[in-house]
């Protein structure tokens, strides 16, 4: 810490006050570790277990969700060589990357052979800052004359929304219409593998993963018009 810059030192200078306190804790309850002082023990590594877990799930999740997702230029090149039949209305799909194309839009356009009228790629973004401008929060890239990728950012103390963004893209030349669109999010659902993590913390993170807020609820998306979209991902 005491090479990087201040605001760092201060992180650290805080962090190291509440270390202290916490080994002090520690340090009481290993007196009374007989009488009950192993309970806030336990309590702490199995947080820690379950923290731990979810991350690296999460992190095996995305790993396994990149590697089969299909750039965005091979995507278009591949419905201008076999154009797929064409529904009436606008389709938002919620894509946690921004830099190819979501599982769901892949997956419809493949196996149903359908693409709407439109097609509007959301993607939120948490800078590392608490708040962003109004000026700098959305991004839009035109990919096809029907087709928008649009990048909303916000920061750690805001509330992403999902129609906000879109109203707000609405100024960028994306055209917004609540009455013809419908929100499309992927689910994946984890398959177990011999490989990577534990199967005993597998089955804990796919329990916790159904148990996790939806997506569609987390980014404010009207759940009259959702539409989730399952899939298998190898974990």
């Amino acid at each position: 810490c005491a090479r990087r810059s201040p605001h760092y030192r201060w992180i650290c200078g805080v962090l190291a006050v509440v270390v202290a306190a916490e080994f002090a804790f520690f340090a009481a309850n290993m007196f009374k570790f007989d009488d009950g002082g192993w309970l806030p023990v336990a309590v702490a590594l199995l947080v820690y277990v379950l923290m731990t877990t979810w991350q690296e799930g999460r992190r095996t999740l995305n790993w396994q969700i990149a590697k089969e997702q299909m750039p965005t230029r091979d995507f278009l090149k591949m419905i201008e060589a076999d154009p797929p039949h064409q529904a009436p209305g606008v389709a938002v799909y919620l894509a946690s990357e921004s830099g190819g194309v979501p599982r769901a839009l892949l997956n419809n356009v493949r196996f149903n052979r359908v693409l709407h009228e439109r097609v509007v790629l959301l993607t939120f973004v948490r800078p590392e800052l608490p708040y962003v401008p109004a000026t700098e929060r959305i991004e839009v890239q035109q990919l096809r004359v029907d087709m928008h990728r649009v990048i909303a950012r916000y920061g750690f103390m805001e509330a992403p929304n999902t129609i906000a963004a879109l109203r707000a893209a609405e100024a960028h030349g994306v055209p917004f219409e609540p009455q013809k669109t419908i929100y499309i999010v992927g689910r994946e659902n984890p398959v177990f593998t011999v490989t990577g993590m534990a199967l005993w913390r597998k089955r804990m993170f796919a329990v916790m993963g159904r148990n996790s807020q939806l997506a569609g609820v987390h980014f404010g998306v009207p759940a009259e018009r959702l539409l989730e979209v399952g899939s298998q991902v190898k974990l």
